[in-house]
Order: structure tokens, then sequence, then C-alpha cells
């Protein structure tokens, strides 16, 4: 597969993703476990459309969700998807990209053959749950809710959804001045 990938790319040598690559590739997708990810049987394929050609910008297609409007950065690294939380964009030693936040994976793969396993993307695991929960779910419940064929239970999603709320309330905001007493 490394080879494909060189060959399809032109570009071996390089770590940052080019607004090319995301259209000429074929990519899968999934949600990570925290967000409801199951293994293969959440896997799907994507397609990334420019607006136009060599454009930085354009829609990914996807099932479940009207055309998302989507633009790479300048330096190749951070993929921005409608309203969602910045993707990083990395070349990984299969010389596959990976594209990842931490409620979704995307994937560059040759045809539909899918080789990356990391992040619960092609098998959902014990080991996934645990480190996708951190230590709200013990292995007993981790091994009940692979032996039940889902994903992260409603509360645990809920809970890490309010845990990232109340640290973005805690970040100071840069782009506000902060008050002075003059005021």
């Amino acid at each position: 597969m490394a080879s494909a990938l060189q060959t399809g790319t032109g570009r071996g040598e390089t770590c940052d993703a080019q607004s090319d690559e995301l259209c000429s590739l074929r990519w899968a997708f999934n949600f990570t476990p925290q967000a409801g990810g199951r293994g293969s049987a959440t896997l799907q394929f994507v397609e990334f459309r420019p607006t136009e050609p060599g454009s930085s910008c354009g829609l990914l297609f996807m099932g479940g969700y009207p055309p998302l409007p989507y633009e790479l950065s300048a330096d190749g690294k951070v993929l921005d998807i409608a309203n969602f939380p910045p993707h990083y964009v990395r070349r990984l030693d299969t010389w596959e990209w990976e594209i990842t936040n931490p409620n979704v994976t995307l994937v560059s793969c040759v045809g539909d053959d899918v080789q990356y396993s990391d992040r619960g993307f092609l098998e959902l695991t014990v080991e996934n749950v645990l480190e996708e929960s951190g230590d709200l779910v013990s292995r007993e419940e981790a091994q009940e809710i692979i032996r039940n064929g889902g994903g992260m239970p409603q509360h645990i999603l809920l809970f890490r959804l309010l845990h990232m709320i109340a640290r973005a309330r805690r970040a100071p905001d840069a782009s506000e001045p902060e008050e002075t007493e003059d005021e």
C-alpha cells in the first residue's frame, strides 16, 4: 500500500497534506468510541470535493449529514470541517494520511482496503472503551458494552460533553480585552 500512496501523491517525502490529496484519495471515516463509533459497524467512505480545482475549500460528502464545508490550512496540518472541533492532519508510517479530532478519524486508503486499526477504527475493543472513557467505566462495564455491540453509554458521552464545556468556559478568551478599573 505504501507504494500506491507514494505514487498517488508523487510527494513521498512530504509530511504536510495538500488540498489536491483530499480530493484524489479514498477516505474512510469513523467515529471514535467516545463519540459512538462501533468499529466496522459505523465505518463509512466519504468524499472531499473542492469548490474549484486546487482549492483548499470545498464540501465533505458523507452519509447521514448534509454536505459539510471544509477548509485545509495553508500548512496542511489542520482541517476545519463545518463547526466541528479542528481536525489534525498527519502522515502515518504506512504512508496513509490520518485526520483526527476527539470525535472522529479519517484515513486515506487504497480502494476499500482499510488497514488502519487505531482509535477503535475497525474493531471496538475493551481497551478502546477504557481509554476513551477514562475512569468512568470499569473493565466489566467495558466488556458489557462490547458484548452488546454498542458505543459509549449516553451518560458517559453527556459527562464528557459537560466536562469539555466547563473547560472551555474556564479558559480565558484571548480575543476579548481584559476589563480595567477605568471602565
